[in-house]
């Protein structure tokens, strides 16, 4: 609707505005990082829905209902995930500065603000603080026991607990390759072909639609921005993390595309219009074909295989890391964690001793997450107190080609 109309300001043409919805559609169903998210249990897709939903209501509803849902809706996208109040901070410091626009700025931005405090207030009055989203390099993690079917987790308050660190993909960057890195993750979040027909798509909207450009620009200004600092402060940066970028780019780019194929100079000839669609789509329709964690299907197999050969596996602990959990929660059994720092021997001595009579899980290869385990292994199958107690009882490579991982299960005996 903000595009409609748009041939009498010099912006996107009729037919042009009346198709961007639904080439927006197209490119949103087609990118890969939503086929994946979508076959995963994270929150960023919940996340993009309140996000997006917050920009729509503050920009594409009049009234003081609007400004009031757009807050509202941005404190559910701060509730999902803690960046998503970047938003609406982004979004009152942009009302407060426009001249135009479906009310008084003053009043649309105390609305918005009102409406993101009313969903986020609670939360803070409960957890005692802004976010109870931890760093990820400094936080103690307790040893715990759990019982994959009930999901219940009983910490283990012994004296010896000690702290251990989530293992993350570390980039150690220099501070003037920062921004590059974000800009790559971008560009493989959108796949190149949307962040590139945004870029157009944004200098095609009309200026009745100064709002949005604005909250667009902004939104995706700031989140960049977090972005930024999260690589700079963590050295760590997920194409994932870019995706409320892409999502609020995934418009613009449909405008551009629509334009191209029904604007005021448009591709005439059918068969080029299918020509560039194909060559459009492609890339984002090729990644989208490919079957998402493929590589996993390696943990039902193997709790198959425990079933079949050992009829009390349900009451056996398995002791895997974080990704093996599901192993337990197949087979039915108690969970034994281990938090996956191989370079602590002693704390995995500890958690076998926990898991004595069950089976040890673990993940051979190359990948960030895995580096040390082989080593790891090896030092226990010759540690002559372990090598006679840890018995191989199946062994698989990942149905991935392109994962050159190995799955190890050994019982642990008593």
């Amino acid at each position: 609707r903000l595009v409609g109309g748009a041939s009498a300001d010099g912006g996107v043409a009729p037919a042009a505005a009346r198709r961007a919805p639904l080439m927006a559609m197209l490119l949103a169903a087609l990118l890969p990082l939503h086929a994946w998210l979508g076959a995963e249990p994270m929150s960023d897709e919940l996340h993009l829905l309140f996000y997006l939903g917050a920009i729509a209501a503050m920009c594409g509803m009049p009234g003081s209902l609007a400004a009031l849902a757009g807050g509202a809706l941005g404190g559910l996208a701060f509730l999902t995930r803690p960046e998503g109040a970047a938003l609406t901070f982004v979004a009152w410091a942009g009302l407060l500065r426009m001249r135009g626009g479906f009310l008084p700025r003053g009043r649309a931005a105390l609305l918005v603000v009102v409406g993101f405090i009313a969903l986020a207030l609670p939360y803070w009055v409960v957890v005692g603080k802004f976010s109870a989203k931890k760093d990820p390099m400094a936080a103690e993690v307790q040893l715990a026991v759990g019982h994959a079917r009930s999901g219940v987790i009983v910490e283990d308050r012994s004296p010896q607990r000690e702290p251990h660190f989530a293992k993350l993909e570390r980039n150690n960057l220099d501070w003037y390759a920062i921004l590059p890195e974000v800009a790559h993750q971008l560009f493989r979040c959108g796949r190149v072909v949307v962040p590139l027909l945004a870029l157009a798509g944004l200098m095609m909207l009309p200026r009745s639609a100064a709002l949005l450009r604005s909250l667009i620009v902004a939104a995706a200004l700031g989140h960049l921005t977090l972005c930024a600092w999260l690589l700079h402060k963590h050295d760590y940066l997920d194409q994932r993390h870019l995706l409320p970028v892409v999502g609020v780019m995934t418009p613009l780019a449909g405008v551009a595309l629509a334009q191209l194929l029904n604007g005021k100079r448009p591709v005439r000839s059918p068969a080029l219009k299918a020509l560039l669609l194909v060559v459009l789509c492609f890339p984002l329709a090729w990644y989208s074909l490919h079957r998402p964690h493929l590589e996993d299907r390696v943990w039902p197999l193997a709790a198959a295989k425990l079933r079949e050969t050992d009829a009390n596996v349900r009451e056996r602990p398995i002791l895997t890391g974080s990704s093996g959990r599901r192993l337990a929660f197949y087979t039915g059994s108690p969970w034994v964690p281990w938090f996956e720092y191989p370079e602590d021997y002693p704390a995995i001595v500890a958690a076998l001793e926990r898991a004595a009579g069950g089976y040890f899980a673990v993940q051979l290869g190359e990948g960030f997450e895995l580096r040390g385990n082989r080593e790891m292994l090896d030092r226990l199958m010759a540690d002559p107190a372990w090598s006679g107690r840890l018995v191989e009882v199946w062994r698989a490579e990942s149905v991935d080609a392109r994962d050159k991982t190995e799955l190890r299960i050994l019982r642990v005996g008593g």
